[in-house]
């Protein structure tokens, strides 16, 4: 078999299994592997923030099978993802950490934010260099070890258990989300 013969097997494999979601000019896969135990998920839903008509992120969840609430989601205990893409020039560590903060703050108590303190603290730790444009965040949960937090493909941070997770994604999906838009588009609606 000669080199180029070999190529013409292997393209039409390649172009099948690089199906994507334009959302924004940002392509997002149908299909995700994580790393840990090549754990295949698929998109559930994405979703644009935009101000000024300018998308400034694209978010896309990933979950081993299509789930439409935020309750069949933080009950079901396989792998997820969360992809944040910054869609612009960039996003400042300020920005960044009062957004998240603003987000535990209006779904949690203060005895709860407290008790979650340290978590906040490693999650907010990521942001300190902000985001440019083209940066990829992994947001990904790993069962019976937690959040894994990566920038362009490194990890970044860690965090034990399953509780912050769950925290991390009622800020998006919760009764009190970033923004009930962007809500419906993550959980397929």
């Amino acid at each position: 078999m000669s080199f180029r013969s070999g190529l013409l097997v292997i393209i039409p494999l390649v172009s099948v299994s690089l199906t994507a979601k334009d959302t924004a000019g940002v392509n997002l896969e149908e299909v995700t592997r994580l790393s840990v135990g090549s754990t295949e998920l698929i998109l559930n839903g994405t979703a644009v923030r935009k101000e000024a008509q300018h998308a400034i992120y694209v978010g896309g969840l990933y979950l081993k099978e299509q789930k439409s609430t935020f309750d069949e989601i933080i009950k079901d205990k396989n792998s997820k993802r969360f992809l944040f893409y910054c869609n612009t020039a960039e996003i400042s560590s300020e920005k960044l950490i009062n957004a998240w903060e603003q987000g535990f703050a209006i779904n949690y108590s203060d005895a709860e934010i407290r008790e979650m303190a340290p978590m906040i603290h490693e999650f907010n730790k990521v942001w300190q260099s902000g985001l440019m444009v083209g940066d990829e965040v992994w947001v990904d949960y790993i069962p019976e070890k937690g959040t894994q937090i990566s920038i362009n493909g490194k990890l970044v941070s860690e965090i034990s258990g399953n509780k912050f997770y769950t925290a991390f994604l009622k800020t998006w999906l919760g009764p009190h989300p970033f923004n009930a838009k962007m809500r419906s588009s993550l959980l397929g609606n």
